[in-house]
């Protein structure tokens, strides 16, 4: 009997020591669990963070880039316009120099005319004023003949 009690009370201490064994254990198991999950989140955060870096850098020279092709097309622009406007001004002198010279040929013609006008007259009526010189003289010439006429008529 003594003895079954001496194996009970080992057998409960033996229970009991496997108890807080098993317990420890237990606990040691759920603390590397803990700690693996933690181990877990704090690669993924660093993971995230390292990503979420890599893709701010990213972004960052995206922009950057962006940026200067948008500088540069709006220098180009601005090049662009300005030369536009150069070439607006520089077709609209030559429009005007073109009037001009149109202008003042049409004028130089108009006066040309004129002038040809003009000494075309004066010959017509220095051409009118021989013509009747002639018609005068004829006329007296005529008169003279028949005046000749008469006396070789009267002899």
């Amino acid at each position: 009997c003594e003895q079954l009690r001496s194996d009970l009370h080992r057998a409960a201490e033996t229970i009991s020591t496997l108890k807080v064994s098993a317990a420890e254990q237990e606990e040691k198991e759920r603390l590397r669990w803990e700690q693996e999950a933690r181990r877990f989140e704090e690669e993924e955060s660093s993971l995230l963070a390292a990503s979420k870096l890599d893709l701010e850098n990213k972004m960052s020279h995206l922009r950057e880039s962006l940026e200067g092709q948008i500088r540069s097309l709006e220098c180009e622009l601005v090049e662009e316009r300005k030369l536009s406007v150069d070439q607006q001004h520089e077709l609209q002198q030559r429009l005007e120099e073109a009037t001009a010279r149109l202008t003042m040929m049409e004028t130089e013609m108009s006066a040309l005319r004129s002038k040809k006008e003009a000494k075309a007259a004066k010959q017509i009526q220095a051409s009118e004023k021989a013509a009747a010189k002639a018609v005068a003289l004829l006329d007296k010439k005529e008169e003279e003949l028949q005046q000749l006429q008469q006396v070789i008529a009267d002899m």
